[in-house]
């Protein structure tokens, strides 16, 4: 025996049972909705968190590229001063350190104002 459907006699509860059908499905697509605004967002900071990151990574890069090149400019400076090139004997005389190589003597309160004292003279340049 197969029991058949009640039939509803009355249009008013098929009715509300529409509407409430109808609103059940607004709901769901309301949620889903919300569900794939949510994944946009989630998806839409991560982006912006990558793209920081690769900013910041090549902010980094860079600064390491001028940081070294600029040690290599100075390093390649310090190559052709006379110091680097003749090498004076540096000594401490009297509190006062000297450069001297031959006739050329810098002076100087350190080593390094000594040697920059002998590179003038070396060169020829007034104080």
């Amino acid at each position: 025996m197969s029991e058949e459907p009640v039939k509803e006699t009355s249009e008013e509860p098929l009715q509300a049972k529409l509407q409430r059908m109808q609103l059940e499905m607004a709901e769901g697509v309301y949620a889903s909705q919300m569900s794939v605004s949510r994944m946009n967002e989630s998806e839409a900071t991560f982006r912006a968190q990558a793209a920081k990151a690769v900013a910041d990574r090549e902010l980094a890069t860079t600064k390491a590229a001028k940081t070294t090149h600029e040690k290599l400019i100075h390093q390649s400076n310090n190559m052709f001063r006379p110091t680097a090139m003749m090498r004076p004997e540096i000594t401490r005389l009297d509190g006062e350190w000297q450069a001297g190589y031959g006739e050329v003597i810098g002076m100087g309160p350190s080593p390094e104002l000594a040697c920059q004292d002998f590179d003038r003279i070396w060169l020829g340049q007034e104080i």
